[in-house]
C-alpha cells in the first residue's frame, strides 16, 4: 500500500450498519483504513480507504492492522472510532485539528447530549473548546500515530474495549494538559444494541476490562478534569464575567438537561464503581 498523503487517519472496524460512508461525504485532513468484521465483507472496494477483512473487534483488529501495515506510525494522529459514530469528515478534520493545535497525546470528541453514553463528563458542554482530563472513552479515541506501536500489547488484549479508557493514559504515562474532550466538536452516539453485547454481557466485558487492567499493571480510575480552554462564545462572556463563570455555567447546564438521564444511571459493575454510585460529572 502506498505511503500517507494526509497527516491523519481514522481507523474503524466496521459492520453492515456502519457509518464511515457519512464520514467520507466531506473532503478532510484525513485518510481512512477499515477492518470489515463481517464474515460475508460488508465494505465495497473503495480507492480511498485502505481495507482489511478480518474477524474480531476494534482493538485486536487494530493490532492485527499495526502489523500488517507498520507505516500507520507516520501519521500524526489516528482515530480509532466505533462505526456506529455519526459525525461528518469536516467535524473529524476539526478534531485533529484541535488535537495537534493543543498538543495531545490521547483526546476524543464530545458527545452530544442526545447521544448514548456511558460518562457523563464526556458530554459535550457549551462555550468550552476542550476539557483537561485524565481519561478517555475507547470508543472515541485519537492517539498520536507514534505511541501505537507501543501500544500494541494493550491494543491486542483488549477484546471488548472495556479498561483501554483507563490503561492507555497510564501506559503512555501522559502529563496534565496533554488529554482533553474536545467540545468544540461533537458526535452522535445512537442508543443501540452493541455488537459488543452479543458476544459478551456487560458484565463479562466489565471483568475483562479488569483483567486487563491487572495484566497491563494498570488501576481503574474515575475520570477526573484538570483545565479548560474557552471558545470564542466563552471568551466573548468572560470578559464580562470569569473563565471560572463560564465554566460552572457550562456544567451545570449540562447536568441540568442531563438530570433524568443521570438520575437513571446506572454504572456497570466494576473497581471504579466503589468511589462513587453517581457517573463522575
Amino acid at each position: 500500500m502506498a505511503l500517507h498523503r494526509r497527516p491523519f487517519l481514522v481507523f474503524s472496524s466496521v459492520g453492515k450498519q456502519s457509518c464511515h460512508p457519512l464520514w467520507m461525504q466531506e473532503v478532510g485532513n484525513f485518510e481512512m483504513a477499515l477492518v470489515d468484521y463481517e464474515p460475508a465483507g460488508s465494505c465495497l472496494p473503495d480507492p480511498r480507504i485502505r481495507l482489511w477483512q478480518r474477524c474480531g473487534t476494534k482493538w485486536p483488529n487494530l493490532d492485527f492492522v499495526i502489523e500488517q501495515w507498520p507505516e500507520i506510525t507516520q501519521y500524526e494522529a489516528v482515530a480509532v472510532f466505533d462505526d456506529d459514530l455519526r459525525l461528518s469528515g469536516a467535524d473529524i478534520s476539526r478534531a485533529f485539528e484541535l488535537f495537534q493545535q493543543h498538543q495531545l497525546w490521547l483526546g476524543q470528541p464530545s458527545l452530544r447530549l442526545d447521544s448514548h453514553f456511558s460518562w457523563t463528563f464526556t458530554l459535550q458542554r457549551p462555550y468550552l473548546s476542550l476539557r483537561y482530563s485524565g481519561f478517555v472513552e475507547n470508543g472515541l479515541t485519537i492517539l498520536r500515530g507514534c505511541d501505537l506501536h507501543r501500544l500494541r500489547r494493550a491494543f491486542g488484549l483488549a477484546r471488548s474495549g472495556y479498561g483501554l479508557d483507563w490503561a492507555l493514559p497510564q501506559l503512555l504515562q501522559a502529563p496534565r494538559g496533554k488529554i482533553a474532550v474536545l467540545d468544540e466538536v461533537a458526535c452522535y452516539h445512537p442508543p443501540r444494541v452493541s455488537s459488543l453485547d452479543g458476544r459478551w454481557d456487560r458484565q463479562e466485558q466489565a471483568r475483562q476490562g479488569e483483567e486487563l487492567c491487572r495484566t497491563l499493571g494498570v488501576e481503574s480510575l474515575e475520570p477526573e478534569e484538570y483545565g479548560f480552554v474557552l471558545n470564542a462564545s466563552g471568551q466573548a462572556w468572560a470578559a464580562q464575567a470569569s473563565p471560572e463563570v463560564v465554566y460552572a455555567a457550562a456544567h451545570r447546564y449540562v447536568l441540568h438537561q442531563m438530570r433524568h438521564e443521570i438520575e437513571k444511571f446506572r454504572p456497570i459493575p466494576g473497581k471504579a464503581q466503589a468511589k462513587s454510585k453517581r457517573p463522575p460529572c
